[in-house]
């Protein structure tokens, strides 16, 4: 599938319709950083409710259970891999490196 045939509204509101796995977006030529980033944050919002249903044993309109975990893990890990992104936490790399070693009181004196 290309950008240009693609619905980006349809791509939006069933992810998972418009694309075979999450690789598939995030190879696709001709599609913005921007846009293959707000589609697999769709995505990952619909497989975590899905994960919710499942979870509480509630029927989906497709029939199916299960499979939507590892599909959630490959969008997250395609989504750290776009350019601009930053993973879950907030801060790119070991979060140990990005705090403040000295304590709050003591960083006070210091200035």
């Amino acid at each position: 599938m290309n950008s240009s045939g693609m619905n980006l509204q349809q791509a939006m509101k069933d992810p998972m319709a418009a694309f075979a796995s999450p690789e598939a977006l995030e190879t696709l030529i001709g599609m913005a950083a921007s846009q293959k980033h707000a589609i697999l944050v769709q995505w990952q919002d619909q497989l975590r409710k899905l994960l919710i249903a499942d979870e509480e044993n509630m029927l989906r309109v497709d029939g199916k259970s299960g499979g939507s975990a590892d599909c959630l893990r490959r969008v997250t890990d395609v989504l750290t891999r776009l350019p601009g992104s930053v993973p879950c936490g907030g801060w790119p790399g070991n979060l140990t490196e990005a705090r403040p070693t000295t304590p709050l009181s003591q960083r006070s004196q210091m200035l």
